[in-house]
């Protein structure tokens, strides 16, 4: 499956995935009834992912393996929202802006028709 992009994914919703993943967990592990299906839309509809047109029957987080792989999929996504509220605090405007100006370089636009836009 490829992964969707996924904007902002901040750590109300990250919490909310590794709730959802430890609930899948006590059902694979049979410590507890539940609804694989059901709650493996409930981690699909926090982290979206493009299945195409294939079934979701198909992508039931259901076995130790498939459980490993989305943990470790949310703990990324969780570096990721961590590094991005660092690198946010460290300057107005978007995070491009501050990565140039932290460069000491500007960025206009290049002109139609002239070489450099070649």
């Amino acid at each position: 499956t490829k992964k969707m992009p996924l904007g902002k994914l901040g750590r109300e919703a990250l919490e909310k995935t590794y709730k959802d993943l430890r609930k899948i967990e006590e059902v694979v592990d049979k410590k507890k009834k539940g609804d694989l299906m059901e709650l493996s839309g409930d981690f699909y509809t926090l982290v979206p992912h493009d299945f195409g047109f294939q079934k979701m029957s198909q992508f039931v987080i259901n076995t130790k393996e498939k459980l490993k792989e989305k943990l470790q999929t949310v703990e990324f996504l969780g570096d990721l929202e961590f590094a991005n509220s660092i690198i946010s605090k460290a300057g107005d405007g978007s995070i491009v802006d501050s990565n140039y100006k932290k460069l000491n370089a500007d960025i206009e636009p290049v002109e139609q028709g002239t070489d450099e836009y070649e």
